[in-house]
């Protein structure tokens, strides 16, 4: 019984005895558990980057600078998020001073310069597509032409031979340049006939500048416009080409709209006075 007494006694000195080591120092085992139960640590800041792909549709369609701060990588993306690194596409303007001076022209003789500076643009500031443009030249002038009713003059089929007549007077200049303004009615005493204003549009200097010295032939002009109708136009049988006024340079606006030059304006006056005079 007293063996058993002190066997008792030496167990429970060893157990207090291994305690007060671990107070006074020893290092408690770690859990070895390979399980990832603790908080992941967060993310690492990033940029966007140069490729990120903001070509997933909707309005948040614009990559941002490729330096913008992002909180770091998710599970779905990495360096940052599409509400991070994409923005609304926010349309922009040509602007002041947009260099048009590198571009190519389309064709020979043509000079490519900048759009007005309040052109809407898809893009912020806008491209050269957007903002560069052929320059346009436009010239203007008049044919009095008797012998056709003013239903016939405003009929497409007269309309398109007459365009057609007035192209082959001018070199480089093909029907769609021409452009016929409002017809009026000549009202002359003798006969009936019409005044049909046209413009020229073109886009090569060589082609403008040639148009400012062409006086119009009449007598080619007329047939031209009656063979060009064919039977498409009506009677025309006493078609005849009166009169004709200098052509005139015109201004182009910034609206897209002309205003003509002082030269031209007094020709327009001096063809008013005639029409006047006739009726």
């Amino acid at each position: 019984m007293a063996r058993s007494s002190q066997l008792t006694t030496a167990i429970v000195s060893l157990v207090l005895l291994l305690g007060l080591q671990d107070a006074y120092g020893r290092a408690p085992k770690r859990n070895l558990d390979t399980a990832n139960t603790s908080p992941s640590p967060s993310p690492s800041p990033r940029t966007c980057g140069e490729d990120y792909d903001c070509s997933n549709g909707g309005v948040k369609n614009v990559r941002k600078a490729a330096d913008t701060v992002t909180a770091g990588d998710t599970p779905n993306s990495r360096g940052g998020t599409d509400a991070e690194c994409c923005e609304a596409l926010v349309p922009g303007t040509c602007g002041n001073n947009f260099d048009c001076s590198g571009e190519e022209p389309e064709e020979d003789g043509e000079t490519v310069v900048a759009k007005t500076a309040d052109t809407v643009t898809a893009d912020t500031p806008g491209t050269a597509n957007e903002c560069c443009e052929a320059q346009t030249y436009v010239g203007e002038a008049s044919v009095t032409i008797s012998g056709v009713t003013l239903t016939t003059a405003q009929s497409d089929a007269f309309k398109s031979a007459f365009k057609d007549g007035i192209a082959a007077q001018y070199s480089g200049v093909i029907s769609s340049d021409v452009t016929i303004g409002t017809i009026v009615e000549g009202r002359r005493r003798l006969s009936g006939g019409v005044t049909i204003p046209y413009t020229i549009t073109t886009t090569i200097a060589a082609t403008a500048q040639a148009a400012l010295a062409v006086t119009l032939d009449k007598t080619s002009l007329g047939i031209k416009i009656s063979d060009e109708c064919e039977t498409n136009c009506g009677d025309i049988s006493g078609l005849q080409v009166d009169s004709t006024t200098e052509f005139q340079e015109v201004k182009a606006d910034e609206d897209g709209s002309a205003t003509p030059t002082a030269a031209a304006g007094a020709a327009t006056a001096t063809l008013l006075l005639v029409l006047f005079a006739n009726i």
